[in-house]
């Protein structure tokens, strides 16, 4: 946009500039009044209501009034292109050089022919403004008449040298500096002292035509060539002109405020060039038509869930909506095999499409299913049924392919589906969790979707998931929430969606060596057996305690309390066959707490090894 930009306000600004100065720009400016507004008004009205036809002969008078303008203006466009040609931007790479030199050699001539005295001074690097100010400011375009006119010797300005800098003569009958060399030839006029006291001060070029003999002498660098030919004059200037070119000045650095002062000059009618630009910009993006293609995934959404959000995924998915929960969808197929997706193709301007990328919310079509065949429900759809949010954008809908999309439904059903660990993964962070122990809440969840879908769910195992949450509930148990399945769900729905629960969490287990009371459960044995058997009331055991349990034994060692003794024991239960004929071994007992019911093995302690006990048979 900016590099059209730029070239259409240079263009319009050097036409408006062009205009100014030709007979004709009253007219101009009465067609720019009339044509514009009537262009603008014209226009926007064919843009706004659509007038094709209107537009098309519209095209074809434009054509016309452009051909009948060349006809008129035939005069001032030559003039343009000729004035184009001498320009600074083209004429100075091709002939400015060119013409310079020609127009001194040839002034040169005819002043020596007719032996009319002169002195020329061609800026070179330095500048010779201070030199300038001593003559007759002229500032015009350098011209073999013009010297020859300002030398002759009736003027009031030969006396003195000129000065010229490029293709223009600055200024007449300046003063120059007399050279005070001592070794100069007497017989050298004052003409030729001055080339001398320039070129000795300056790395100009200095030429002096000789009044009394019509010679033609040059001065460069403080020496002077007398009497030289045309041709050498031409070489002189020539690798004058050339080494000028090809150096940066301190008049060219100089030169650059004069650039700038050119780019804010005339700012009025560069603002009316830039105004125009932006216009003929805007209009003619508005003509650049071109084509896009998109394929959108094909997408089911319910009419229940036909929220803006569940829509919102501008031109990359297309939402089939249907108006009830009676149905889902179970494929989108083409005419012989199942498609994901649907090719669009766009038709529009430029903008337009740019538009459509960036702003398009919503790509839809919506099914009315409630006249389906249950026995085999099928719907299709095609381009004219697409709604695109906003609503403007259609109109660049150009075609579809596949041109029909069938839609196969299946039945929808609702089933009530009971939560057990069994078929539940669990996603956890690297915790040991008593999984047998979950509680979920609610313990049964509500699934919803095909039929087909339902009668396979029933059989599956593993189709909950469960994502712990960060961090430890209380009390060596963690909470999470319970999802199905992404793949097991994706045509399914829950309700509720999720499900919290908690789970014990197994913790670290450690070892502890007690002395721990020993108890004797006798109702297995008769009573002469249970008289007989002597126990010791205490022994040794090692057992492995863990979460709550662990805490308190710490605790309670640590203040030697009579907790452990008081609240532990060992209970030993014998078989009678274990004491036949044996007067001495060991026994089996169990770890027993006197409050049961706040520990359970597995969760808060576990044996170690298993619990002997010695005992003794009385003869």
């Amino acid at each position: 946009m900016m590099i059209e930009m730029a070239v259409f306000s240079v263009g319009i600004y050097l036409v408006l500039r062009f205009l100014r100065e030709t007979r004709g720009s009253g007219v101009v400016r009465g067609l720019i009044i009339v044509l514009l507004g009537g262009l603008v008004a014209f226009l926007t009205l064919i843009d706004s209501m659509e007038l094709q036809r209107l537009g098309l002969v519209f095209e074809e008078v434009t054509a016309t009034i452009v051909l009948a303008l060349v006809i008129v203006f035939h005069q001032e466009i030559r003039r343009a292109f000729v004035q184009l040609g001498d320009s600074q931007i083209f004429g100075g790479f091709f002939r400015r050089e060119v013409k310079t030199i020609q127009r001194l050699l040839r002034s040169v001539a005819r002043l020596s022919k007719e032996r009319v005295g002169a002195l020329i001074a061609i800026e070179r690097e330095g500048s010779l403004a201070n030199l300038a100010e001593t003559g007759v400011h002229i500032d015009a375009e350098l011209n073999s008449f013009l010297i020859e006119s300002i030398f002759y010797p009736g003027s009031a300005l030969h006396d003195g040298a000129i000065v010229v800098r490029g293709d223009r003569l600055v200024a007449a009958s300046c003063l120059l500096p007399l050279s005070q060399n001592q070794d100069i030839d007497k017989r050298l006029g004052t003409r030729h002292r001055a080339a001398l006291g320039l070129t000795e001060e300056s790395d100009a070029l200095a030429i002096v035509v000789s009044e009394e003999t019509g010679t033609i002498s040059t001065s460069v660098g403080g020496k002077l060539a007398y009497g030289v030919d045309l041709e050498h004059l031409e070489k002189a200037i020539n690798e004058h002109q050339h080494g000028r070119a090809h150096r940066s000045s301190p008049k060219e650095r100089r030169s650059t405020a004069g650039i700038i002062k050119a780019i804010f000059a005339d700012p009025y009618r560069k603002l009316i060039a830039l105004g125009l630009a932006l216009t003929l910009w805007l209009y003619l993006d508005r003509q650049v038509t071109g084509s896009e293609t998109i394929d959108p995934q094909l997408a089911m959404v319910t009419s229940i869930a036909n929220e803006a959000s569940d829509l919102d995924f501008g031109h990359t998915q297309l939402s089939v909506v249907l108006n009830d929960w009676q149905y889902s969808i179970e494929e989108f197929r083409n005419t012989s095999e199942p498609i994901p997706s649907v090719e669009i193709t766009l038709k529009g301007t430029n903008s337009d499409l740019a538009e459509f990328e960036r702003e398009v919310e919503s790509l839809r079509v919506e099914l009315d299913t409630s006249e389906l065949n249950d026995q085999r429900p099928k719907v299709d759809f095609r381009l004219d049924d697409l709604v695109i949010r906003p609503l403007r954008f259609e109109r660049l809908l150009s075609s579809m392919k596949p041109r029909t999309v069938r839609v196969n439904l299946v039945r929808n059903d609702e089933r009530t589906v009971p939560i057990s660990h069994e078929r539940v993964s669990w996603e956890t962070d690297g915790s040991e969790l008593l999984v047998e122990e979950a509680r979920f809440t609610p313990s049964t969840v509500k699934l919803r979707g095909p039929v087909t879908m339902l009668e396979l769910f029933r059989n599956k195992s593993r189709v909950f998931t469960a994502k712990l949450h960060s961090g430890i509930t209380g009390a060596g148990r963690r909470s999470g929430d319970l999802f199905l399945n992404e793949e097991d769900g994706k045509d399914i729905t829950m309700s509720p969606s999720s499900v919290p629960f908690t789970v014990p969490e197994i913790p670290e287990f450690i070892r502890h060596e007690l002395e721990l009371r020993v108890f004797l459960n006798d109702t297995m044995l008769s009573e002469a057996q249970a008289s007989g058997l002597q126990l010791p009331t205490k022994a040794l055991f090692s057992f492995e305690a863990a979460g709550g349990l662990d805490s308190r034994l710490r605790q309670e060692l640590a203040d030697k309390s009579d907790w452990v003794w008081q609240n532990i024991y060992v209970m030993v239960q014998p078989e009678p066959q274990d004491l036949a004929d044996v007067a001495k071994g060991n026994l089996i007992g169990q770890l027993k707490f006197v409050n049961s019911s706040r520990y359970r093995e597995g969760t808060d302690y576990r044996l170690g090894e298993t619990l002997f006990v010695e005992f003794n048979i009385k003869n």
